[in-house]
């Protein structure tokens, strides 16, 4: 894999947080929090079928509902 291509996964523009979730004990809500809070200069994409909205983020269904393809997608979602 060409070096150019790990630049999305270091420094992505977009991450889409698939099993993002508004309750405090789940990773999928630590990893949202933390893309938040850490300064990501791009987009945040909530996936989650069981919400309309987190924190004030429009939440997806489906990756396939996302407005753009996100650079990068965190699965927070049990095996």
């Amino acid at each position: 894999m060409p070096i150019q291509n790990l630049k999305k996964i270091f420094h992505p523009q977009s991450v889409a947080v698939i099993g993002a979730s508004r309750r405090e004990n789940r990773v999928g809500h630590t990893v949202l929090q933390n893309l938040i809070g850490g300064g990501l200069q791009g987009d945040i994409y909530p996936v989650n079928p069981k919400y309309k909205a987190i924190g004030g983020m429009p939440c997806f269904s489906k990756v396939s509902e996302l407005p753009t393809t996100a650079d990068l997608a965190v699965v927070c979602t049990p095996a």
